[in-house]
This record gives C-alpha cells, sequence and structure tokens, in this order.
C-alpha cells in the first residue's frame, strides 16, 4: 500500500475524501499511486491538504508517510 494511502486509512480517511474536501484532484491522487511515486516527490500542495484533513503539521505527515514509505 502507497504512504499516502497508509497515512490515510491510520486518519480514517480516504483519497476521495481528501480530494472533494481540500479540492484536489482525484486523477493526480491516484497516479500518484499508480507510479509508486515516491514521498520526497510528492507535492507539498498534497501534503498541506492531507495535514489540514488530519489536522497534524505538514512535519508530522511528511515524517509519519516517510515511515511508511521505509517500513518502520
Amino acid at each position: 500500500m502507497h504512504p499516502l494511502d497508509q497515512y490515510l486509512k491510520e486518519k480514517g480517511s480516504n483519497r476521495n475524501r481528501l480530494a472533494t474536501r481540500c479540492g484536489l484532484s482525484p486523477s493526480n491522487l491516484s497516479s500518484y499511486i499508480r507510479r509508486n511515486t515516491k514521498v520526497e516527490n510528492i507535492p507539498a500542495k498534497v501534503i498541506f491538504a492531507l495535514a489540514k484533513e488530519t489536522d497534524e503539521t505538514m512535519d508530522h505527515v511528511y515524517m509519519a508517510m516517510l515511515e511508511f514509505q521505509n517500513g518502520e
């Protein structure tokens, strides 16, 4: 599972909800997953939207997704 999906699942959310509530393109989010985009290459606007959706800091979101990516 991609770190973005893992993070959303942990927080009780999903890509569709994130896209709808934060004005992101669902197809762009799906593209990051399909291409297995590394966390380091996910745009800041997506990290910001995740932080907003989950009421966390961008730093927290980024570090949590890196942990998922690295299997920690």
